[in-house]
């Protein structure tokens, strides 16, 4: 159990709540990606402006941490690691404000045909895990406890991610999908690459998280 100092613990509790919010920005972006691939894309419309003003606060935490750091003083966890995670977890929405921002400008009929399929919506909704998994790391870890098997399990779902993305591509590339439109081919790959990097954004938080555990042995 670790036992925190007033100031260690009002950053870190900051920096929980921006992984939460990270994960309320998420909760939403499931919710869009669900409207757009059962073709109901006029739905996602408020959606998508709840995920914009959700992604807002991620960022502002983002930049109360790096403030509230220049006045950190700690034995315990180094500046530089709490800045890089921060801006990791930023990475996390920032990958799914990417994916998002591409599927909300595909056709309605192309995203539902090319995407609306159990393999890639398998490899969402891992995606999204690997960021909610690092979340409750990071809850523990504020807690003051060893928060290494959820580093672990987010690592593990990130491969299980990648091999995912990978046979999603192959599969791209069957003659099913020759004649797709280049325009369309670009968005598509683009919204596949956005959530695969959800999941390795929160795998690059969770390794910093890991290097902290590892430093307060």
């Amino acid at each position: 159990m670790i036992l925190w100092s007033e100031n260690e613990r009002e950053v870190l509790e900051n920096v929980r709540l921006q992984s939460e919010y990270v994960v309320s920005c998420l909760s939403v972006m499931e919710k869009i990606f669900a409207d757009v691939l059962s073709g109901r894309k006029s739905d996602a419309q408020k959606k998508v402006e709840e995920f914009v003003s959700l992604r807002e606060k991620v960022d502002k935490a983002r930049r109360k941490i790096l403030t509230k750091l220049s006045n950190w003083n700690s034995s315990l966890i180094d500046r530089e690691n709490l800045v890089h995670l921060t801006n990791k977890i930023d990475a996390v929405a920032g990958s799914a404000g990417f994916a998002t921002s591409n599927l909300t400008i595909l056709r309605g009929d192309d995203a539902q045909r090319i995407l609306g399929r159990d393999d890639f919506n398998a490899m969402l909704r891992n995606a999204l895990r690997c960021a909610k998994i690092l979340n409750d790391a990071m809850a523990s870890f504020v807690e003051g406890k060893d928060a290494t098997p959820m580093v672990d399990e987010v690592n593990r779902m990130e491969h299980v991610v990648d091999e995912e993305h990978l046979r999603l591509r192959i599969r791209l590339q069957e003659k099913e999908y020759v004649d797709t439109p280049v325009t369309v081919a670009i968005g598509v790959s683009r919204v596949i690459e956005g959530v695969e990097e959800i999941a390795d954004r929160s795998e690059d938080a969770a390794e910093i998280l890991r290097l902290i555990l590892t430093k307060l042995r």
